[in-house]
């Protein structure tokens, strides 16, 4: 548990709680998106070489499940 500061006027995050994912049942449903996620990179990390490796994590799991719940293709 703990207490923080409410988040400034200018910022997009509002919450009514805050829950760590490593506490969290894991739900691989990968069109579930009640959340986000943020990537904090490491400097000098090449950021076009893992914005192609993001791509790829993205067309392998959302695209099948994106087809076949919504009919649709990435």
């Amino acid at each position: 548990t703990g207490l923080m500061k409410d988040f400034p006027k200018n910022s997009h995050f509002s919450c009514d709680f805050l829950s760590s994912m490593s506490t969290y049942k894991v739900n691989e449903f990968w069109l579930d998106g009640w959340y986000s996620t943020y990537i904090v990179l490491k400097p000098g990390t090449n950021t076009i070489e893992f914005e192609t490796k993001l791509q790829k994590v993205v067309t392998d799991n959302v695209g099948p499940v994106a087809e076949r719940i919504l009919g649709i293709s990435l």
